[in-house]
């Protein structure tokens, strides 16, 4: 992961871990959960206890085709072919995860 001079995550990096899927730009649960320091499980746990907060849209589950598809035209998609399960797409709503 690249961080400037004050610890924080560069853009660039953000932007790296952009996807479209569905028309939609969104970032990946295990990205996303790299950003934050935690397990990709703990953070959709944490979506899910607080679906609320989120716009009903905000997060979905990829289906396995397109995790296929992701895998095969993506050098920067970071989905485990050894995943248990479906990887989630989240959104953006920045600000919903800074509150």
């Amino acid at each position: 992961m690249e961080f400037n001079s004050k610890g924080l995550i560069t853009a660039d990096e953000i932007q790296r871990c952009i996807q479209e899927i569905r028309g939609r730009k969104v970032i990946l649960d295990v990205d996303l959960a790299k950003f934050y320091g935690i397990a990709p499980k703990v953070l959709n746990q944490a979506v899910k206890r607080n679906a609320q907060k989120f716009p009903p849209d905000f997060v979905f589950q990829l289906k396995n085709q397109e995790v296929i598809l992701l895998r095969s035209q993506s050098v920067t998609a970071n989905v485990s072919p050894k995943s248990r399960s479906l990887p989630y797409a989240m959104q953006k709503a920045e600000r919903k995860f800074l509150n």
